[in-house]
């Protein structure tokens, strides 16, 4: 029995030095290294769109560090890491608190009501910029969820100045140990 709980934990958290997977069900994450894939999101309320390449940069061209949060407010998940989120913004999305290595924080909801995400942003106090095409079947199914691998939110990506994966996690604790550990 023992033996068994001790595999079972094992298997349920595998991390790395900028890597963390916290459940097999997020299945085979983008690896640490590999180019960003870039994306364009139709915003819900037909606002416009966010392209990622916009603010990434190239090896050529370095840009700033970017947080992709993928969420969803009706997922507990990610209801629980929001404080977690909201620090890392106040301590590195914030140009007055943290100038020397900006990060930019872009969230993308996998919500199906935008009217239910935009509540849940204004009463929480997220101020980093949330799209998201509000899909209509299964979330995973979206074409920068593809993109993205996911099989699990939340699902938090560091992408480096130079456009490549540097962290990824499905545990806000694990993702502010490694933004924090990458930004040092």
């Amino acid at each position: 029995m023992k033996k068994n709980l001790a595999a079972a934990a094992a298997a349920t958290i595998v991390c790395t030095a900028t890597a963390c997977i916290s459940d097999p069900a997020a299945g085979e994450m983008l690896k640490v290294g590999t180019e960003a894939p870039d994306f364009t999101i139709e915003n819900w309320d037909g606002s416009g769109s966010f392209t990622l390449s916009s603010i990434m940069g190239t090896k050529d061209a370095p840009g700033p560090y970017i947080v992709l949060e993928f969420w969803a407010s009706w997922c507990p998940d990610c209801r629980e890491v929001t404080p977690t989120m909201l620090e890392l913004y106040q301590s590195y999305g914030n140009a007055e608190a943290y100038s020397e290595n900006k990060v930019e924080f872009i969230g993308i909801s996998m919500d199906r009501d935008g009217q239910t995400m935009k509540e849940y942003i204004e009463e929480n106090g997220i101020q980093w910029a949330n799209y998201s095409e509000l899909p209509q079947g299964k979330w995973s199914e979206v074409e920068v969820a593809k993109a993205y691998n996911l099989g699990w939110i939340p699902t938090f990506y560091l992408i480096g100045p130079e456009g490549l994966i540097e962290a990824a996690c499905t545990t806000g604790e694990e993702f502010k140990t490694q933004l924090e550990k990458i930004l040092q």
